[in-house]
């Protein structure tokens, strides 16, 4: 009954115009207002670092969702814009229903350019992923890296950077010149470093400390590191009782 289920819901979702009605339910059923949308409330603490900026940009790889579990959202109802890339080409369709401003775009992001293969577990799922799954779907995806998007759409600032790619984080990070382009933050899971010694020992750690940022907080196996230019000030960024942002 399941592969019935299944397999009616993989038909009407490449539907037109049905599709789009499927889209805005599931974006209508995440809406509610909430104090935070991220899984382990990252975007609490995105949101004390930006608090009085309302024209950002930012960059999420790895996107999902425009409102559930999602690190932007907070920020886009601020007024802030920027870019959503996943590999599910329905995430990105429900990107372009709920944020028609931003770039939306349906690709792999690593450190060099290419062809590859990710594992669907559903259309729209935290789970899809390049990491090999038995009994799940394979989709062919084009890969792409940050430093061609970047300079694509002729960005030359970022703000917020969200890496989400389950176990391809580090190569999606390698794409990205930070010489070029420098986000005053970035938030990276590192699927194998929970314990705060083995998030030091790290590839993604020695990486960007050695591009001059520094570890600014954890939550679950998402780090947050902050360009070192602002660790002096950050007394100054978090008081609430004044103006001052990233």
């Amino acid at each position: 009954m399941k592969n019935i289920e299944k397999k009616i819901k993989d038909y009407l979702i490449k539907l037109y115009p049905f599709n789009k009605l499927y889209f805005f339910i599931k974006i209508l059923k995440k809406s509610k207002k909430k104090y935070y949308y991220a899984d382990n409330g990252e975007d609490v603490i995105i949101q004390s670092l930006f608090n009085h900026k309302k024209n950002g940009f930012y960059i999420d790889v790895g996107c999902y969702h425009p409102i559930r579990a999602s690190l932007t959202h907070l920020l886009h109802k601020k007024g802030w814009k920027g870019v959503n890339i996943d590999i599910s080409e329905d995430t990105i369709n429900l990107f372009k229903i709920a944020r028609p401003n931003d770039k939306n775009i349906n690709i792999g992001i690593s450190n060099k350019e290419g062809e590859d293969f990710y594992y669907q577990s559903s259309h729209i799922n935290q789970a899809n992923s390049f990491k090999a799954y038995e009994n799940v779907k394979k989709v062919k995806i084009q890969i792409s890296t940050l430093d061609k998007i970047i300079k694509e759409l002729g960005i030359k600032k970022i703000d917020f950077l969200n890496i989400d790619v389950e176990y391809r984080d580090f190569k999606a990070l390698q794409g990205i010149n930070l010489e070029d382009v420098r986000p005053t933050l970035i938030a990276i899971e590192d699927n194998d470093a929970y314990d705060i010694t083995e998030v030091v020992d790290s590839d993604i750690y020695k990486y960007l400390t050695n591009k001059e940022y520094f570890l600014y907080s954890k939550t679950n196996c998402t780090n947050f590191y902050l360009d070192k230019k602002f660790k002096n000030n950050l007394n100054d960024i978090l008081n609430t009782r004044n103006n001052n942002s990233l």
